[in-house]
């Protein structure tokens, strides 16, 4: 059978998120076995029928629906734009984003609020934790 055949048979289009029905792994990206070789499907879906995908860059979702396929939902980012896309729209792993506040009580705001990998910093808690040291050590001399 023809690959784009065996493809789109997988496709669940009943609903606005085309999704893929066939093996996923566990976070639910699906993948597709094409010249033997296990393809994530969204990415298969984007070559299929929007272009080729460029060295390094990445297929997203609009719709944070790892399942879906649908081309009219995805988009090509680099690596930091999906991180960003990621963070901005709360799925980060750690499920730390549902928190609104750090643990001195300052709100995670855009502008109280800086990334160090996937860890959230208040700049406040940075900004109050500097001044003590520099006190510190003005008075130690």
């Amino acid at each position: 059978m023809e690959p784009m055949n065996r493809f789109t048979e997988k496709i669940d289009k009943s609903d606005n998120c085309w999704v893929w029905t066939a093996s996923k792994n566990s976070t639910g990206y699906g993948y597709f076995k094409f010249d033997g070789k296990n393809i994530r499907a969204h990415r298969f879906a984007y070559e299929l029928w929007v272009g080729i995908i460029p060295e390094g860059m990445h297929v997203c979702h609009t719709c944070d629906n790892p399942g879906c396929v649908n081309p009219e939902h995805l988009f090509l980012g680099s690596h930091q734009e999906n991180m960003t896309d990621k963070k901005l729209k709360g799925r980060n792993n750690n499920g730390m984003l549902k928190v609104t506040h750090c643990p001195q009580g300052h709100e995670y705001t855009a502008e109280n609020t800086r990334f160090q990998g996937n860890k959230r910093k208040c700049r406040e808690c940075g900004r109050q934790d500097t001044q003590k040291r520099y006190y510190s050590r003005k008075a130690s001399v």
